[in-house]
């Protein structure tokens, strides 16, 4: 797989990440299923997933700070929208959970990304370089 392809894979899974929290945080309450016992585990989970495969699918760093930014905002809207949503509750806490799972996502790519462009670095060369050299 070309790198082009698989930041378009990783685009892909971010947006498909987005729909899928939009559908799991506007559906009835009786509808939505539960995993956790903590609901702002589930969104520090769910965020950072999505914050991760975006960071990972727009490689700048001003593109990383508007997936937080509008990870967040995003996270924002739901919450006002869950206002109407039979059976749902709207909770700041849920926001900041949200928010920050999206800068986990963000961060632990970033981290990753520095940990395997050290790796590269102190690679030794291949055998075939050192014969011709």
């Amino acid at each position: 797989m070309t790198p082009s392809s698989l930041k378009s894979c990783f685009k892909l899974g971010g947006w498909l990440a987005i729909l899928t929290i939009a559908v799991l945080s506007l559906v009835p309450g009786e509808m939505r299923p539960h995993t956790l016992s903590v609901s702002q585990l589930e969104h520090v989970i769910a965020y950072a997933i999505t914050g991760a495969l975006l960071a990972a699918g727009y490689p700048i760093l001003n593109q990383r700070i508007l997936v937080v930014a509008g990870l967040t905002c995003y996270a924002g809207i739901l919450e006002i929208i869950q206002l109407w949503v039979p059976g749902r509750t709207s909770k700041i806490i849920d926001l900041v959970a949200g928010a920050s799972g999206a800068l986990a996502g963000v961060l632990l790519v970033l981290a990753l990304q520095s940990w395997l462009f050290r790796t590269a670095e102190h690679r030794p060369a291949p055998l075939s370089s050192k014969l011709r050299g």
